[in-house]
């Protein structure tokens, strides 16, 4: 492709006659133009004083914007320590539209954001000028790519701690560089400040390491040059902290100070130093040591809340999930990234390779029982407990699953907030919404048709809603409710599978899914004034195809009441 100047020679000569109109002093970098980028030196007259300013155009100019250093310019906010670059504009595209010009800018944001940069800027300028947008100073560390410590936002650290001792599960591999959680973080005392979970099997590898508070942010390009800023302050962190972990050795230095977590409100910040060496190395100096920054992940219950407001009471609910496959299965996934807070999952069957097509895992799953997707939500939202139960409703004691229905029931459903019906069974169906009625219990089941054609979502909230489960078959049966689309082929038996089973995309789940999960959580937080809202339906069918083909998804809703010939209400 030619560059941007070649494919707009309008916009280039525009950026020319805007900068000559200003009568602005500017010289192209001919180093930067040989290797394909336009770039400007530039001398504006700003307030009565001449700012120095640097402007590199990207390669998709004009569909987006160009980058504004001033190095001779210190300020306190609005530009990045390290690189000089000037906030401009807020980080979002929708701020940039194609038709501006770096002229504009120089005229109209550079003054702005040179007065509202500057220590004497009064909190009324602030209050009007700024974009409401939190500007944290660890954002602007050159990180080492995929190097990340996670840290929790909550954790309590008392402002007259000035230090401890850190515990790292990180992850194996094969390089320098670590990626995993701080699992433990305690003051100078021994006295554990913090922790978070992290489940078996994930970040195999202990690491410890040690923390520092400095009283403001440190503002060092390099790792090593804020290790040596910590060791001006802290004298005790010279003293070396090494430890082998596989190939290499490290010393890790966890860095809190104050920045600005949200606009305008100030929090604690962290960095961490990573100082290492390879571990055969003959011994060397320290300064022979390699140095990077790996950044702070934030992921604690408060951090992961923020992103899902509505869900905030979800960590205190209990559902039951009978079914894990097509269906079920992804609706686990999803009350997972949902922070439910304990999930109970039953399914008797194993992963078989052919469903990978459908199933939330592939390959690497196929062989194990379904129930092990607990496993794997565990590990990646470790804030949710899952249980496990391998049963087959209605056996006799066959094969290895032996346990007394009773027995399992007893555990599955007591103390539960809501049971999520993804069996597709009509017998275990009838029995499932039996022992919600029984329980009080909000029963939600999800099925599809054959060919993934359409399916249906039937929500039961005791005291709310009129009519039972019953009444919902025989709503269908009578053609009050407009069954969903089906693939008229019907079901197939794949080679080797000793059932048959229903054909259909996965994609073609995705909205029964997500229609199920969300009607499962408005239940769930019913009566909260910031929760998720409630449904005003009881009975959703979705319909995919018609008699021309796909469709966009169509939903229609009924509410479910009680059915003259329902074999219970009926009689009533």
């Amino acid at each position: 492709m030619n560059g941007w100047w070649d494919r707009f020679p309008e916009v280039y000569r525009r950026e020319h006659s805007e900068l000559d109109r200003l009568g602005i002093r500017y010289e192209r970098s001919e180093s930067a133009w040989e290797a394909g980028v336009l770039q400007f030196h530039l001398w504006p007259v700003v307030n009565g004083e001449e700012v120095n300013l640097v402007a590199t155009y990207p390669d998709l100019y004009p569909f987006f914007r160009f980058e504004v250093q001033a190095p001779n310019a210190a300020l306190v906010r609005h530009q990045n320590p390290f690189t000089t670059s000037l906030c401009l504009i807020g980080r979002s595209t929708d701020n940039w539209e194609v038709d501006d010009s770096l002229a504009w800018f120089i005229e109209h944001q550079v003054p702005k954001v040179l007065r509202l940069g500057s220590p004497e800027a009064s909190e009324d300028d602030l209050t009007i000028g700024e974009e409401h947008q939190g500007e944290p100073f660890s954002d602007y560390y050159p990180y080492q790519r995929d190097a990340l410590l996670v840290v929790d936002s909550d954790w309590a650290i008392p402002d007259d701690a000035l230090g401890g001792s850190l515990l790292l599960r990180v992850a194996e591999r094969s390089d320098a560089l670590l990626r995993g959680v701080v699992t433990e973080i305690r003051d100078s005392d021994g006295q554990v400040l913090g922790s978070y979970p992290v489940p078996e099997g994930l970040f195999s590898r202990e690491l410890r390491a040690r923390w520092f508070r400095m009283p403001s942010e440190v503002r060092e390009p390099s790792a090593e040059g804020l290790v040596h800023a910590v060791h001006e302050v802290h004298k005790e962190a010279r003293r070396e902290a090494r430890q082998r972990l596989g190939q290499f050795v490290f010393d890790v230095y966890g860095v809190l100070f104050p920045e600005e977590v949200t606009w305008r409100s100030s929090g604690n910040g962290w960095v961490f130093a990573v100082q290492w060496r390879p571990a055969k190395q003959p011994k060397q100096r320290r300064a022979d040591d390699a140095y990077y920054f790996a950044r702070a992940g934030r992921a604690g219950p408060g951090d992961l809340e923020a992103r899902i407001p509505e869900a905030a009471v979800l960590p205190d609910k209990t559902i039951s999930i009978l079914g894990l496959g097509g269906l079920g299965g992804p609706s686990a996934l999803e009350f997972g990234r949902a922070q439910v807070g304990r999930l109970r999952l039953a399914d008797h069957d194993f992963v078989d390779p052919g469903t990978c097509v459908r199933w939330p895992l592939g390959l690497p799953a196929c062989g194990v029982p379904k129930i092990e997707i607990g496993r794997f939500i565990e590990q990646q939202w470790p804030f949710v407990n899952v249980t496990r139960f391998e049963q087959r409703l209605g056996s006799v004691g066959e094969g290895a699953v032996s346990k007394r229905d009773l027995d399992f029931v007893q555990a599955f459903l007591g103390q539960t907030d809501l049971i999520y019906d993804a069996s597709a069974e009509l017998g275990i169906q009838y029995f499932l919404s039996e022992e919600a009625r029984e329980r009080h219990l909000p029963y939600v089941a999800v099925d599809a048709t054959y060919g993934a054609w359409g399916g249906r979502v039937v929500r039961i909230v005791p005291d709310q809603t009129d009519g039972c489960w019953l009444c919902s078959r025989a709503a269908f049966a009578s053609g009050d409710f407009d069954l969903p689309p089906a693939d008229p082929a019907g079901a197939v038996q794949p080679r080797g599978c000793a059932d048959p089973t229903f054909t259909g995309l996965a994609f073609d789940l995705l909205p029964l899914i997500a229609e199920g999960v969300r009607a499962a959580v408005a239940t769930l937080c019913r009566g909260s004034d910031k929760g998720y809202p409630d449904i005003d339906w009881d009975v959703a069918v979705l319909r995919l195809r018609n008699e021309d083909g796909p469709v966009p998804p169509t939903w229609v809703t009924y509410r479910l009441h009680k059915h003259e010939l329902c074999p219970r209400c009926g009689a009533k």
